[in-house]
């Protein structure tokens, strides 16, 4: 090897041999040879393989494609050529691409044959390349030729074809099959699908353009083998030779179905138009496209008395008056010019000479394109309401003195015209002259919002031929709207037909104030009735659900008291620390069930209150250190309270329970700080509201600056159970207890809030009648200084033996009786009890009517009321002392204590 390049020696002789014969071949030919060994590795190339490669003949030989190759790609096509060749030891022809030093690329056509040598082993291979580059170009551009015409062809659904007429050989292009189903070749099977009828008259014309008398085109039907009749047209030009002998012809066939269907329709269509325009009742034509009249109905002639041969000049034209004439055919040419709808009155001479007058309208006829095909007129009589409107005109005179006498605007519209007169209180009222009145332009003056009503109810009063009513606004001199009402009346002559309408335009703005401010009285008279209609049912919706759980608490107070009263008496006879530590347990959690089941009675206005007058100033400033300790530093809190404010009528215990709920609540809704403020005032009820009946209240109103409430949330607010509260933070009874107890008081309760605005809820509290008593001394809980005889009464047989034994442990007897019979039955018998227990709802009595009777016999007889849930009426109770169940041991002894003696138990110890 020298620098790369095979020596002489180093080949095989045979390889050898065959180079030198190569080259011998190859110094001289244009073409381009060269040798490869089995490396691929270059050992021959001539001058004009040099010169395609642009490379010195001694960088080539020695090397393989891919190190004088310009393109990795190129390389690679001619390695796998290379090595095709040698691996089949055979010859194949191949395009090969060189680009050359210029950056151009080349196709050559390369034939390349395998070498081998003397034992027939392949050791390379020979190639002889031929370049084809503008064959290949003129191949492109013949084939993209091709490509065009043949989209052409499609796109205008056109076949090409031609036929040789001395051997009858035909041929068609290949979209003939799918347009026409026609073969690309042969003659035969193209007559056979044309249309019998037309078959004929097809030959015909071939026979007659071959023999030069007319040209090589015709339209005819021909049968698809699909099924589809189509329309086609024949194009054809002939061929001929030296001698002018038609030798071929060639031409298109072209498929014109939509065009021929579409000039069907429009034939269909003229001759529809022809037998219409025969049978209407107006002198009816037709006009081509640019406005030449070629067709009247028998009508037309027989009006004219023109006859219909004669010249297509002597028409339309030379009937109308010569007054109108030149305006006439001015409006006519352009609106035919313009392609617009045309519309004219002018007289037309009849056949006797005289003229009458006639309304004319024409209207373009256009094809699916929207061209222009022809025009379709009439002429209709109108003689009679032009004459009639004239006769108007001619009576105007006395008609305006009277329009001017009347009140209101007065009109006379002609069903064509408009307007025809205007009186002048009209004119006046709009400002307008009376020229700007009259016509069709009466609605200028009317509000921009009230135009397209008022013309369409007056088009429908014209088309129905009723009479008109309407109201809208006019616009006055000064331009203010003032609203009227219109009412038009048509006129009609003896035939019945209407030539006119008069009206009047009465102002009733005034009216229509008034109107609309009584339905807004009414509209808000109906809003306020449903919002009191809304409130009642959300009143009757809690009563329900109060009821409801009335009858829970009063269940549950009756299981609760025996209950209480056993741990109690258990916790007092305890004989370690764990029992007593066990008792008192269980007594906190019946504390905690006590206190839930006051505020469900609470909520159910069956609670027992004592009410009575209360300072409403006293009460807050004497809960001032509790709130502030509850709502903690981070929250200021402000009274507000007004001077003078009387007592109110309340429990005063559940009065600071409520207030105290409500802060509690307003806390909870600031947890990053805020401001709770109380507001106390008078505001005295005139005329009834839903929620609360006319009278003197206190109102409370308690505001924070919390987060509000949204609807939903506001509207389930005071349900029981109800709260947005975490679980185990709250009961959900804190406003249901707060809203039973303000409707158990006789006033109300409203809660107003807005989401990130805060709440405030208000409080309404009837005025007390009487003033706030003196404060006394509460007595203490004590045993009994005495023995005293108790008849207790209750029907559940727990309760009152617990009772009984804490009564006991108390130190007196006790006899006990299961119902109110049972206790006057006993009485009956003799005993004379120093004290009456009774239990308030029993069957048949009820502990109020037994306590009511026992007192007839015994009027000094001290009685203790023991109520589950029991709202007891003031006339109920009288002087009866009330305790709510479940109650504690010392409660009882206490109440009894007070009920024997004359003063508190308190007292008399310290005396």
């Amino acid at each position: 090897m020298v620098n790369g390049a095979p020596r002489a020696s180093d080949l095989d002789p045979e390889a050898e041999r065959l180079s030198a014969l190569v080259k011998a071949i190859g110094e001289s030919s244009p073409n381009l040879i060269y040798a490869k060994d089995r490396e691929r590795r270059m050992l021959y190339a001539n001058p004009a393989t040099a010169d395609a490669i642009g490379l010195p003949h001694d960088r080539i030989i020695g090397r393989s494609e891919a190190e004088w190759a310009r393109d990795p790609e190129e390389a690679r096509a001619i390695a796998e050529a290379d090595e095709q060749v040698m691996a089949s030891g055979g010859q194949m022809v191949v395009d090969e691409v060189f680009t050359s030093a210029e950056g151009i690329q080349r196709v050559y056509r390369t034939s390349k044959t395998a070498l081998r040598d003397a034992s027939g082993a392949v050791v390379g291979l020979v190639g002889v390349s031929t370049d084809v580059t503008s064959i290949r170009r003129s191949q492109e551009a013949v084939e993209h030729s091709e490509e065009r015409l043949r989209f052409g062809l499609e796109a205008a659904r056109m076949a090409a074809w031609d036929f040789d007429l001395a051997t009858g050989v035909g041929r068609r292009s290949a979209n003939s099959l799918e347009l026409f189903g026609l073969a690309p070749e042969g003659v035969g099977d193209f007559y056979q699908l044309v249309h019998p009828d037309d078959l004929a008259r097809l030959k015909t014309m071939q026979a007659a353009a071959v023999a030069g008398d007319v040209p090589y085109e015709i339209e005819f039907r021909l049968n698809h083998p699909d099924g589809r009749l189509l329309w086609v047209a024949i194009r054809g030009k002939l061929k001929r030779d030296a001698d002018g002998v038609p030798v071929a012809v060639a031409g298109v066939l072209m498929d014109i179905t939509a065009r021929k269907e579409a000039e069907l329709a429009a034939e269909r269509a003229a001759a529809e138009y022809e037998t219409l325009a025969e049978n209407v009742s107006q002198l009816a034509w037709m006009a081509d496209p640019d406005g030449n009249v070629f067709w009247y109905n028998r009508r037309w002639y027989a009006y004219t008395g023109r006859s219909p041969d004669a010249p297509a000049g002597e028409g339309q034209d030379n009937v109308v008056h010569p007054d109108h004439r030149e305006r006439v055919i001015a409006n006519w040419v352009g609106c035919f010019a313009r392609g617009e709808s045309w519309e004219d009155t002018f007289p037309i001479r009849g056949a006797d000479g005289r003229y009458r007058w006639f309304l004319s309208r024409a209207e373009p006829i256009r094809d699916q394109d929207g061209a222009i095909v022809r025009w379709f007129g009439t002429n209709t009589d109108v003689t009679e309401q032009i004459e009639t409107a004239e006769a108007l005109v001619r009576s105007e005179a006395q008609f305006r003195t009277m329009a001017e006498a009347l009140p209101g605007l007065l009109f006379v519209s002609s069903p064509t015209s408009g307007n025809i007169f205007v009186s002048e209180g009209y004119r006046v009222f709009t400002g307008c002259s009376t020229e700007e009145l009259l016509g069709h332009r009466w609605a200028e003056v009317l509000h921009p919002d009230d135009r397209e009503r008022a013309r369409q109810i007056w088009s429908g009063a014209l088309r129905a031929g009723t009479i008109y009513v309407a109201e809208y606004r006019f616009r006055r001199s000064d331009g203010v709207y003032r609203w009227h009402i219109v009412r038009g009346l048509p006129v009609r002559d003896d035939q019945g037909r209407i030539t006119n309408w008069v009206g009047v335009c009465i102002d009733i703005h005034d009216r229509r104030a008034a109107e609309e401010e009584l339905k807004r009285r009414v509209d808000q008279a109906v809003e306020e009735r449903e919002k009191a209609l809304f409130q009642l049912h959300e009143a009757q919706k809690l009563e329900t659900v109060g009821q409801l759980t009335g009858g829970v608490a009063h269940d549950f107070n009756n299981l609760l008291t025996p209950i209480v009263g056993s741990l109690d008496l258990l916790r007092r006879n305890a004989q370690d620390d764990r029992s007593a530590r066990l008792i008192d347990g269980a007594l906190a959690s019946a504390e905690r069930a006590r206190t839930l089941i006051q505020r469900l009675l609470a909520f159910a206005r069956r609670q027992t209150l004592q009410p009575r007058a209360v300072d409403p100033n006293a009460l807050v400033h004497g809960m001032r250190e509790l709130i502030e300790r509850s709502l903690g530093p981070r929250i200021e809190f402000a009274t507000d309270i007004a001077s003078n404010l009387p007592a109110a009528l309340v429990d005063p215990n559940q009065l600071e329970l409520a207030l105290l709920n409500l802060s509690v609540n307003a806390r909870d809704a600031m947890p990053a700080g805020g401001r709770l403020e109380w507001r106390l005032s008078e505001e005295t009820v005139v005329g009834s509201r839903a929620d609360l009946r006319p009278g003197r209240y206190i109102r409370i109103a308690v505001s924070d600056t919390g987060a509000g409430m949204d609807a939903d949330t506001l509207a389930r607010a005071v349900e029981p159970f109800f709260s947005t509260k975490a679980a185990g933070k709250g009961t959900g009874l804190g406003l249901s207890m707060v809203h039973g107890l303000a409707g158990q008081s006789g006033g109300a309760f409203r809660i107003e809030s807005t989401p990130g605005e805060g709440t405030t809820a208000v409080l309404w509290l009837p005025v007390a009648a009487e003033k706030v008593a003196d404060p006394v001394r509460e007595p203490d809980a004590r045993a009994a200084s005495r023995r005293a005889r108790v008849l207790l009464v209750d029907d559940e047989e727990q309760v009152r033996f617990t009772t009984a034994e804490s009564l006991t442990e108390l130190g007196y007897d006790v006899v006990p009786a299961g119902s109110g019979q049972d206790a006057l039955d006993a009485v009956a018998a003799g005993l004379e009890p120093d004290l009456l227990v009774t239990d308030q709802l029993m069957p048949g009595m009820t502990g109020a009517q037994l306590a009511m009777e026992l007192r007839r016999r015994m009027p000094t007889l001290p009685v203790l009321m023991i109520s589950g849930y029991a709202q007891l009426r003031p006339e109920e109770i009288g002087d009866f002392e009330v305790l709510v169940k479940p109650y504690r041991h010392a409660e009882l002894a206490l109440r009894i204590a007070e009920l024997l003696f004359e003063e508190p138990v308190l007292q008399r110890a310290l005396s």
